[in-house]
């Protein structure tokens, strides 16, 4: 009988373990990726679309090293997780993600003399206020 209840006790962390919906995200991912390890999602909105696939069950979002560039707040509601379970977004073991609200931009530089190099700056997209008068 004891060695039932220790065997059992040694199971249960891997059944619990096993249903928990695990997500890898990845820089250099795509969110035509099932998300898993070997095939990372790119983007938090691509993990979304996993996890609410599962519901019910504890979540952990796992971050591959790497900056990872949002364009918009990304925001979590109740349908992310109705029924309240676990939810973690965390690094992979040794890595170090960083989520960055800056824009990525590719410039070509050029030397302008005395040291001084330049490279033309794309202007942001201004965004739609629904006006078209310069003065709102």
């Amino acid at each position: 009988m004891l060695k039932w209840i220790f065997s059992f006790g040694l199971l249960l962390p891997m059944a619990t373990q096993a249903q928990e919906t695990l997500i890898y995200l990845s820089p250099s991912g795509n969110d035509a990726n099932p998300g898993t390890k070997a095939q990372p999602k790119a983007t938090f909105r691509g993990a979304r679309e996993v996890w609410r696939q599962s519901p019910g069950k504890p979540t952990k979002v796992i971050l591959r090293g790497g900056t990872y560039y949002l364009d918009a707040p990304w925001e979590l509601t109740p349908a992310d997780n109705p029924s309240g379970q676990p939810f973690t977004i965390c690094a992979a073991p040794g890595e170090k993600p960083v989520l960055s609200g800056a824009r990525k931009v590719s410039v070509s530089w050029r030397e302008d003399g005395k040291g001084i190099w330049k490279a033309a700056v794309p202007a942001p997209p201004i965004p739609s206020t629904g006006s078209t008068s310069a003065a709102n």
